[in-house]
């Protein structure tokens, strides 16, 4: 065999194994980013305090993230804010003053009495913010659950 063939050969054999290496790579990248799309779980990891839910019609929702996947969120514990709006009439002559109320509502008080557990379709959460301990929010929760755990005991008490 002459020369030109074997050096022919040689880098053919090379750029061979130049493209079995790349295919390789190129695999499992592929398996390593199916696994981690399949997998339903994403690498945010939630603690036990309150989360602020913001979702893409404007309600938020204040809970505890049980779970969160890939397509939805799991809420417990949750509350809301329910603003009301009075008119109050104005004096002769000037318009009437709109004066608003907001409360925060635990969720099951409602006509069609939920349980107070909701799954959110990811698409609707806009963002999610962790809660300081002394946030106003968290210290009305704390005060509220205060507030039952007395009334159930006093209940008991009289019983």
């Amino acid at each position: 065999m002459p020369e030109n063939e074997l050096m022919s050969k040689a880098k053919k054999a090379k750029f061979g194994s130049i493209i079995i290496y790349i295919v390789a790579i190129v695999l499992i990248a592929v398996i390593f980013a199916a696994s981690i799309y399949f997998s339903g779980s994403t690498s945010v990891k939630y603690t036990d305090d309150y989360y602020a839910v913001f979702l893409s019609n404007g309600q938020v929702y204040f809970s505890k993230v049980d779970k969160q996947a890939r397509d939805f969120t799991i809420l417990s514990d949750i509350y809301y804010l329910r603003v009301q709006r009075a008119l109050q009439p104005g004096a002769e002559g000037e318009q009437p003053q709109e004066q608003q109320s907001i409360s925060l509502v635990k969720l099951g008080s409602e006509l069609h009495g939920p349980q107070d557990k909701m799954i959110i379709n990811n698409e609707h959460i806009l963002f999610i913010e962790e809660l300081k301990e002394d946030s106003k929010v968290v210290v009305a929760i704390d005060k509220d659950k205060e507030e039952k755990a007395n009334a159930e005991a006093d209940a008991e008490t009289m019983e």
